[in-house]
């Protein structure tokens, strides 16, 4: 992986925060944030399980990205 690919896998985390925080005050007020809380925890498990899978950098990037948010 080079030094730019690096740079991306480490931010995208953050994409999936900045993206996450702004979908689950939405689905927290239509749904209830317990709720919302408890999906977003799957999400998060099931998306770092497959990303132990991951067999490209854009595979990565994405899965990354989801478990973020």
């Amino acid at each position: 992986m080079s030094g730019t690919q690096a740079g991306w896998i480490a931010s995208s985390t953050y994409v999936g925060f900045l993206v996450g925080a702004l979908m689950s005050g939405l689905l927290g007020d239509r749904f209830g944030r317990k709720v919302v809380m408890m999906w977003s925890l799957v999400l998060f498990c099931v998306a770092t399980f497959v990303n132990a899978f991951a067999t490209n950098f854009h595979e990565f990037y994405i899965l990354r990205m989801i478990a973020g948010g």
